[in-house]
């Protein structure tokens, strides 16, 4: 129900301006999104021994600088509604529209050695070729004996490690005999 409520929210925040606009506002909540983080900050913001209207005004001041009317009118609106939790949400809603818009993801590749660029460019162009889109990879170092491709935001996850190779052929060995 709660991520019915924030593409609602997200829908509005992205059609509230150009591209840059929303850009600068999806910063300004991922802000308040990495505050709420914090214990003592997402207590607060959940305590309804706490008036609403201190909640938004603490929040609203702490924006002083760079706020603008389309987020002091969500973060008022979300708090008189309770829906102050539902900013981590809204972040990662808005995020991912902005990357299906634009047809671009980021995936990580998981490996105990570096692959070369070439390497790294021959998966990111099989992985476009299999989803239609443009994606890009980084590389992580791991201890794991396995090689890991993961774009999260699609739902890819490719696995590969010798020791389920090693087992398989064992297998179609025992079988063949």
């Amino acid at each position: 129900m709660n991520k019915l409520i924030a593409k609602k929210y997200a829908k509005a925040i992205m059609e509230s301006g150009e591209d840059a606009v929303v850009s600068q506002r999806l910063e300004v909540l991922k802000a308040i999104g990495d505050a709420l983080i914090d214990a003592d900050v997402k207590e607060f913001i959940t305590s309804p021994l706490i008036e609403k209207g201190k909640k938004a005004e603490l929040l609203l001041n702490a924006l002083e600088g760079g706020q603008d009317s389309v987020i002091s009118n969500l973060i008022t609106l979300m708090t008189e509604k309770g829906r102050l939790d539902l900013i981590p949400d809204l972040v990662a809603i808005i995020t991912f529209e902005r990357k299906k818009a634009s047809n671009r993801f980021e995936g990580t590749i998981y490996s105990n050695e570096t692959l070369s660029d070439g390497t790294v460019k021959k998966l990111e162009a099989s992985l476009e070729k299999y989803s239609g889109a443009t994606i890009a990879l980084d590389q992580v170092a791991t201890e794991q004996d396995e090689l890991k491709v993961e774009v999260e935001d699609l739902g890819i996850e490719l696995s590969f490690s010798r020791d389920k190779v090693k087992r398989a052929l064992i297998d179609h060995i025992q079988k063949a005999l």
